[in-house]
C-alpha cells in the first residue's frame, strides 16, 4: 500500500486543484524554494491522515483557506488515492480515495466518494498500520528539535504511547471509576438495611391492626352490596315499566306518524291536483279568449264577404253586356277586314300590270336611244382626233360604268339576302301569332274548368276544417275525462302501504325501460276473489299482499340494486317463484262451516305457489267460535269472514273492519279504470291519428290550391295578349322592312339596266369605222329618233305617276287594314279579359266562402260553448279538490297535535327513563368499586332494605374507630420485606464485582509493564542499529532508568561518536548535528518497532552534518529497497535542501509559487539547480 495521487484544492496556498502524482511506491523527493508551499504540501497531507483534532472552530477551518487575491475561497479539499493491490486496508478496491473538505461551517470526509465519519477513517488507516499511537510516520520542521529537548520523563512518555500503554491506563482509570461507585453502593445499601429493619418492627403490629379493620370493611360492603342489589331491581322493575310505556308509545307515535305521511301524500297529491286544475282553467280561459277573438274576426270578415258577394253580382252581369257588346263589334270589324283584303288584292293586281306596261316603254326606250346616241357619238367624232382618242374615251366611261353595275348588283343581293331574312322572321313570328292564338282559345275554354277546380277545392277545405274541428273537440273531452280518471286513480293509491306505490311506479318504469319480463307486480293484482271474501283475505295478506312476484333471485337482486343506485328512498319485498316453497298443511276434509281460505283465491296457474305462500296455510271459518275449536282440534292457523285471525298459539286479532275502505275492492276499481284509462288512450290516440291524417289533407288540399293559383297566374290572357301585340308589331316592322328593300330592289334593277343599256352603247361605238362626217340619212334618221325618244320619256313620266298613285291607294288600304286587324284583336282580348274576370270572380266561390264564415262563427260558437261546460267542470273538480285539500288539512293539524301529545308523553317517560338509568349506573358502579364478594347477596338477600340501612350503619360506626389505621401497612410491609432481600442480593453482587475488578487492575498492571519493557527493549535494540549505521563502527544505547521500587521513571541513552571515545549520555553535551543523528535515531527505531506502509519527512536533515546526511540517504535507499522485515516495501516523501536524499530519491517533484502553489513533475537535474541556487542566494545573503 502506498500513496498514489494527492490532489490538493483551496488548501493555504494551493488556491487552484493541483494533483501530485503518480507518487513513485518508494522514494519521492519534493523541492522547492523557501515560501513555495512545500510545507503546506506536508500539512495537507496531515490535514487527511493525522490531524488529532475532532473538532475545528470556525477561525481554524478559516486559517485552512487560501487568502490570496481574487474570489473568496470557500471551500478546501484535500484528495489522496492510495493503491491497495496488496489489500491492506479493509476495502476490495485496488484503489482507495480518501478525502477530507473543510469550509467555513463544514469539515467533511469522504472515502471513494461516499460520505463517513472521521472515526470510520482512523479505523481503516489503524488497519492498514497507519496508527495514531504511533505519529512518527509524519516528521514534520520542528518535530526532531522537539525530540532533542526532550527530557527522560518525556522520552519516557513517548515510549508508552509507542507500547500503548494509554490503552491500559484507561481500562485501569475506568475499572478505578466503577470500584470506588461499588463501594459507595454498598455502604449506602447497609444503611438503608438499618432503616428498612426498624420500619418492619413497626409495620408488624399495625398489620394486625388492619386485619380487624379488613374484617369490618368486609362486612360493611356486603351490606352495601346487597342494599345497591336491591335498591338495581327496583330501578331494572321501573326501567322494564318505563320501556314497555314507551314501546307503546312509540307504535302509536309510528301509527300516527304513518297516518301523517299518508296524508301529507295525500295532500301532496291533492295540492298537484290543484294547481294542475288551476292550470287548465287559466288555459280554458286563454282558449274562450282566443274562439271570442276568432268569433269576432270572422263576423267581421263575414259582413265584408257578403259586401263582395253584392258587388262580384254587379261586376258578372256588368261584364255579361261588355262581352255581348265587343262581340257585335269583333262581328262588324271583321267584315270590313274582309273588304279591305279584297281591295288590297285588286290594287296588287293593277300595279302588276302597271309594271308590266312600265317593262315594255323602258325595253322600246333603252333601243331608241342606244341607236340615237350612236348616230350622235358619229356626228361628234369631231371632237376626237382619231379612233385611239375615241376608244380610249370610250374605255374609261365603260370601266366606270361597270364599277357602278357591280355595286348596283351587290346592294341588290344584299337587299335580296335581307328580305330572305326578314321573310323567315315574319313566318316564325306568324307561327307564334298563331300558337298564341291557340292558347288563347284554350285558355278561354280552360279558365271555367280552372274555376270549378278551385271552387271544389275549397268546398274540400271547408269540409276538412270542419271534421278537424269535431276531432279536436273529441280530443278535449277525452282529456278531461281522463282527468277525471286520474283523480280517482290518486285517490286510490292512498290505500297501498307507505312507500310502495312509489316503490311500485319505480319498478313499473325501470322494467319497462330495461325490457325485464321476469317481473309480474304486486301479489294484489295478480288475484282475484269474490267479494264477501274480501276482510278476510286483506287481513291474512296484509302487507305481503304487496309484496313483488318475480321470475327468480336473480331479477330480484337486479330490481333491489336499482333501487339502491337510483337512490329512490323505497323498500320493496320480492317473491321469487322459483325459490318460493310454501309449508303443506293437510286440513281436514269433509267441513261444512270451513274451507282453505287459498281455494277461495283465483289466479293464474303460475303464480298459484305465491299464493300458497301467502294463504296456503289458513283455514276461513264462518264465525269465531268455529275458528277456535278448529284451531283447538287441527292446530292451524283460523281467520272469520269478518277478518278475525286466530293463531296456532292461542292469540286472537280482531275488532272493527272498515269495508269500505277495503284495499281488494280499491284494488280491483283501480284496474277498472286503468283499462277503462287504456280504452280512452286508444281512443285518444285513434282520434289523434285520424286528426293528423286530415291535417294531412288539409295540408295536401292547401298546397293544390296554391298550384292551381300559380297555374291560373301563368295562362293569364294579359301576359298571352301583350305577347300578341308585340308579335303583331314585329311582324309589322318586318313587311315595312321588307317594302323597303323591294323598292331599293327596284330602283337598283332600273338603274342597272340603264347602266347595261350605256355599256351596251359604248361597246357599239367601239365597234364602228371611225368617221368624223355623218351622212344625209344618218341625219334624218337621228332627228326621228329624237322626237322618238322625246315621246317615251313622257310616256315614262306619265306611267310612273299611275304606279305613284296606285301603290299609294294601296298603302292606304294596307293601312286601313291592318288598324282593322288591331281593332279585331283589341276586341278579341277584351272578351278574352271579360270572360277570365267572370271565373276568377266566381259568384259561387264568394257564396261558398260567405257560407264557409258562417260555420266557422258556429263552430267558434259551439267551441266556446263547450270551453265553458269543461269550464264548469273543472271549476267544480276544483272545488272538490279544494275542500277535500281543506279536509286533508285539518286531519293533518288534528293529528299533529295528537303528535305533540304523544311526543310530550314520551319526553316525559325520557326523563324519568334517564333519571332511572343513572341511578342505576350510579348503583352499579357504586357495585363494581365494592367489587366481587362471595356469598354476600345469599347472606342478606332476604333481609329488608331497612334492616340493610340500619346494619350499614352500625358497621359504620365501628370502622369509625379505626379512621387513624395505616391501610397501606401490609403492602408496606410486604414491600419492604421485598427490598430487604433486593438489598441482600444486590451486597453480594457487588461483593463479588469488587474483587474481579481488583484482579481486573492487577492484570492491566501487569500486561502494561510487559509492554513498556517489552517496547523498550525493541526501541533500544533499533536505536542501536540505527545509531551504528549512521555513525559507523560508534554505539549508540537506550538506558532504561528506575527508582527505588524497580519502577521505570525515564529513558536516556549513551552514544559513542568517536571509536574509543567517551560515553555521553546528555543531550547538552551533544553538538547540533549529533542531537539531530540521536533524535533521528530515536525516530527511525519508534518507526521500526511500528512500521507504516510510508513514511512524510519535511526537511529532517536540516541540522544533519554532511557525513551523517548520507548516512541517512544509504538507510532509507536500504529500507524501501527490503523485500522482507519490519519496513520491508515502505513509501517515502521527503523535503530537502541537501542533495543528498535528492540523489536517493526516485521521483522528483518541483514547488513553485505564483501567486498561488502548484507542484509539478520535474527531475533530478532541475531539483539539483534548485538546491544550488538556494545555496548561491543564502550565501549572497551571509
Amino acid at each position: 500500500m502506498y500513496i498514489k495521487y494527492v490532489t490538493i484544492q483551496g488548501f493555504k496556498s494551493y488556491r487552484e486543484k493541483t494533483v501530485c502524482g503518480p507518487l513513485s511506491p518508494k522514494h519521492n523527493s519534493v523541492v522547492g524554494f523557501n515560501g513555495t508551499g512545500k510545507s503546506n504540501f506536508f500539512a495537507a497531507l496531515k490535514f487527511v491522515l493525522g490531524d488529532n483534532k475532532n473538532f475545528l472552530r470556525p477561525e481554524e477551518r478559516s486559517k485552512l483557506l487560501n487568502e490570496g487575491a481574487g474570489a473568496s475561497v470557500l471551500t478546501a479539499c484535500v484528495e489522496i488515492v492510495f493503491d491497495n493491490s496488496d489489500q491492506r486496508m479493509d476495502s476490495e478496491r485496488e484503489e482507495v480515495t480518501i478525502m477530507r473538505m473543510v469550509g467555513l461551517k463544514k469539515d467533511e470526509y469522504f472515502v471513494n466518494g461516499k460520505h463517513v465519519k472521521r472515526n470510520e477513517i482512523q479505523d481503516m488507516l489503524e488497519i492498514a498500520g497507519v496508527s495514531k499511537s504511533n505519529p512518527y510516520y509524519i516528521v514534520e520542521q520542528g518535530k526532531v528539535t522537539a525530540i532533542t529537548l526532550m527530557g527522560d520523563g518525556k522520552r519516557l512518555a513517548l515510549i508508552k504511547d509507542v507500547a500503548g500503554t494509554n490503552v491500559y491506563d484507561e481500562k485501569k482509570t475506568e475499572s478505578e471509576k466503577i470500584l470506588a461507585s461499588s463501594l459507595t453502593d454498598m455502604e449506602t445499601i447497609r444503611n438503608n438495611l438499618e432503616m428498612i429493619e426498624a420500619r418492619l418492627e413497626k409495620l408488624d403490629k399495625e398489620k394486625q391492626e388492619l386485619s380487624k379493620y379488613y374484617a369490618l370493611d368486609r362486612e360493611r360492603r356486603c351490606l352495601h352490596y346487597a342494599l345497591l342489589s336491591k335498591r338495581i331491581q327496583v330501578l331494572r322493575k321501573k326501567l322494564t315499566e318505563l320501556d314497555r310505556k314507551k314501546e307503546e308509545l312509540k307504535t302509536d307515535s309510528g301509527r300516527d306518524s304513518l297516518m301523517c305521511q299518508v296524508l301529507q301524500t295525500n295532500k301532496e297529491l291533492l295540492m298537484r291536483s290543484t294547481d294542475d286544475l288551476g292550470t287548465r282553467l287559466q288555459s280554458i280561459a286563454e282558449e274562450r279568449e282566443a274562439l271570442n277573438v276568432d268569433e269576432d274576426r270572422h263576423t267581421e270578415a263575414e259582413l265584408k264577404q257578403k259586401g263582395r258577394v253584392e258587388h262580384v253580382l254587379q261586376a258578372t252581369e256588368k261584364r255579361n253586356m261588355e262581352i255581348k257588346a265587343n262581340t257585335a263589334s269583333l262581328v262588324k270589324v271583321e267584315a270590313t277586314v274582309t273588304k279591305l283584303e279584297d281591295s288590297v288584292q285588286k290594287i296588287e293586281l293593277k300595279i302588276q300590270q302597271h309594271k308590266e306596261q312600265q317593262a315594255k316603254t323602258l325595253e322600246e326606250y333603252h333601243a331608241v336611244d342606244r341607236e340615237r346616241n350612236n348616230l350622235q357619238a358619229i356626228r361628234s367624232r369631231s371632237d376626237y382626233p382619231n379612233q385611239a382618242s375615241r376608244d380610249k374615251f370610250i374605255n374609261t366611261e365603260l370601266s366606270n360604268f361597270e364599277k357602278v353595275l357591280d355595286s348596283r348588283q351587290n346592294d341588290s343581293s344584299q337587299a335580296t339576302a335581307e328580305i330572305r331574312n326578314c321573310e323567315g322572321a315574319k313566318l316564325d313570328l306568324e307561327k307564334r301569332a298563331a300558337e298564341i292564338r291557340t292558347q288563347m282559345i284554350f285558355l278561354s275554354k280552360h279558365q271555367g274548368k280552372q274555376a270549378a277546380t278551385l271552387c271544389a277545392n275549397y268546398k274540400e277545405r271547408v269540409t276538412t276544417k270542419q271534421q278537424i274541428v269535431v276531432l279536436q273537440r273529441l280530443r278535449d273531452e277525452y282529456k278531461v275525462h281522463k282527468l277525471k280518471l286520474k283523480k280517482d286513480f290518486d285517490e286510490m293509491d292512498f290505500s297501498s302501504p307507505t312507500g310502495c306505490a312509489e316503490a311500485l311506479i319505480f319498478l313499473e318504469d325501470y322494467c319497462k325501460r330495461n325490457k325485464i319480463d321476469g317481473y309480474h307486480g304486486p301479489l294484489i293484482d295478480l288475484i282475484q276473489c269474490n267479494e264477501r271474501y274480501y276482510t278476510a283475505v286483506e287481513q291474512t295478506g296484509g302487507r305481503q299482499m304487496f309484496s313483488v312476484v318475480v321470475d327468480d333471485q336473480h331479477i330480484a337482486s337486479r330490481l333491489v340494486e336499482a333501487m339502491q343506485v337510483e337512490k329512490s328512498g323505497c323498500r320493496m319485498t320480492f317473491m321469487p317463484l322459483s325459490k318460493l316453497q310454501p309449508h303443506k298443511t293437510h286440513f281436514p276434509q269433509g267441513l261444512q262451516d270451513a274451507e282453505p281460505l287459498s281455494r277461495c283465491i283465483k289466479s293464474d296457474a303460475k303464480f298459484r305457489v305465491a299464493v300458497d305462500q301467502v294463504f296456503g296455510s289458513t283455514l276461513l271459518c264462518s264465525d269465531l267460535e268455529v275458528a277456535n275449536k278448529y284451531r283447538r282440534e287441527y292446530d292451524l292457523e283460523c281467520v272469520t269472514m269478518d277478518g278475525d285471525q286466530v293463531q296456532r298459539k292461542g292469540a286472537i286479532k280482531g275488532g272493527y273492519h272498515d269495508h269500505t275502505n277495503s284495499k281488494l275492492k280499491q284494488n280491483q276499481q283501480k284496474r277498472e279504470q286503468s283499462k277503462a284509462n287504456v280504452e280512452l288512450d286508444v281512443k285518444e290516440e285513434a282520434a289523434k291519428m285520424e286528426l293528423q291524417e286530415w291535417e294531412q289533407k288539409h295540408v295536401q288540399l292547401e298546397t293544390k290550391k296554391k298550384q292551381l293559383e300559380n297555374a291560373q297566374n301563368k295562362s293569364d290572357s294579359n301576359f298571352l295578349n301583350k305577347q300578341q301585340e308585340d308579335i303583331s308589331s314585329n311582324i309589322r316592322y318586318n313587311d315595312e322592312d321588307i317594302t323597303t328593300h323591294k323598292n331599293v330592289i327596284e330602283k337598283n334593277t332600273n338603274e342597272i339596266k340603264e347602266l347595261q343599256h350605256k355599256i351596251d352603247t359604248l361597246r357599239d361605238q367601239l365597234g364602228q369605222i371611225f368617221s368624223q362626217t355623218i351622212t344625209g340619212d344618218q341625219t334624218k334618221r337621228l332627228s326621228e329618233l329624237t322626237q322618238k325618244h322625246t315621246h317615251l320619256e313622257r310616256q315614262q313620266r306619265e306611267e310612273e305617276a299611275t304606279k305613284r298613285e296606285l301603290t299609294q291607294e294601296q298603302n292606304q288600304k294596307e293601312s286601313a287594314r291592318q288598324n282593322a286587324l288591331s281593332e279585331v284583336e283589341n276586341l278579341e282580348q277584351a272578351v278574352a279579359k271579360l270572360q277570365y274576370e267572370s271565373s276568377v270572380d266566381s259568384v259561387e266561390m264568394e257564396q261558398l266562402k260567405l257560407r264557409d264564415l258562417g260555420n266557422q262563427i258556429q263552430v267558434c260558437s259551439e267551441n266556446n260553448s263547450a270551453k265553458e261546460n269543461e269550464h264548469a267542470q273543472v271549476t267544480e273538480l276544483l272545488r272538490r279538490e279544494n275542500d277535500e285539500l281543506k279536509l286533508v288539512e285539518n286531519k293533518i293539524k288534528s293529528q299533529s297535535n295528537q303528535n305533540g301529545k304523544v311526543k310530550n308523553q314520551l319526553s316525559s317517560i325520557a326523563l324519568d327513563h334517564e333519571k332511572c338509568q343513572k341511578d342505576k349506573n350510579v348503583n352499579e358502579k357504586q357495585m363494581m368499586a365494592i367489587g366481587f364478594l362471595p356469598g354476600a347477596h345469599d347472606k342478606y338477600k332476604d333481609n329488608s332494605e331497612k334492616n340493610l340501612v340500619d346494619s350499614l350503619a352500625n358497621v359504620t360506626d365501628k370502622l369509625g374507630k379505626f379512621k387513624n389505621v395505616n391501610k397501606k401497612a401490609m403492602d408496606q410491609f410486604n414491600q419492604f420485606t421485598d427490598q430487604k432481600e433486593k438489598f441482600k442480593e444486590r451486597i453480594s453482587e457487588l461483593e463479588s464485582g469488587k474483587n474481579s475488578i481488583l484482579k481486573l487492575i492487577r492484570s492491566l498492571d501487569q500486561k502494561k509493564e510487559k509492554a513498556l519493557h517489552t517496547t523498550i527493549k525493541m526501541v533500544a535494540h533499533h536505536f542501536a542499529e540505527v545509531f551504528n549505521t549512521i555513525v559507523p563502527d560508534c554505539e549508540g544505547k537506550i538506558i532504561m532508568k528506575t527508582d527505588d521500587k524497580q519502577e521505570v521513571t525515564g529513558i536516556g541513552f549513551e552514544v559513542r561518536f568517536e571509536v574509543g571515545g567517551s560515553i555521553i549520555s546528555e543531550m547538552n553535551e551533544l553538538s547540533g548535528g549529533q542531537k539531530t543523528v540521536v533524535a533521528l535515531s530515536i525516530i527511525f527505531a519508534i518507526q521500526r518497532c511500528d512500521p507504516a506502509p510510508f513514511y512524510l519527512f519535511d526537511e529532517v536533515d536540516a541540522n544533519l552534518d554532511p557525513m551523517y546526511r548520507g548516512a541517512v540517504a544509504n538507510m532509507i535507499s536500504q529500507q524501501k529497497q527490503e523485500k522482507d522485515g519490519p519496513n520491508s516495501n515502505c513509501q517515502f516523501v521527503t523535503s530537502s535542501f541537501h542533495e543528498e536524499l535528492v540523489k536517493a530519491a526516485d521521483n522528483h517533484w518541483l514547488v513553485s509559487f505564483s501567486g498561488m502553489s502548484r507542484m509539478n513533475k520535474g527531475s533530478l537535474d532541475s531539483q539539483l539547480k534548485i538546491l544550488r541556487k538556494n545555496v548561491t542566494d543564502r550565501e549572497s545573503k551571509i
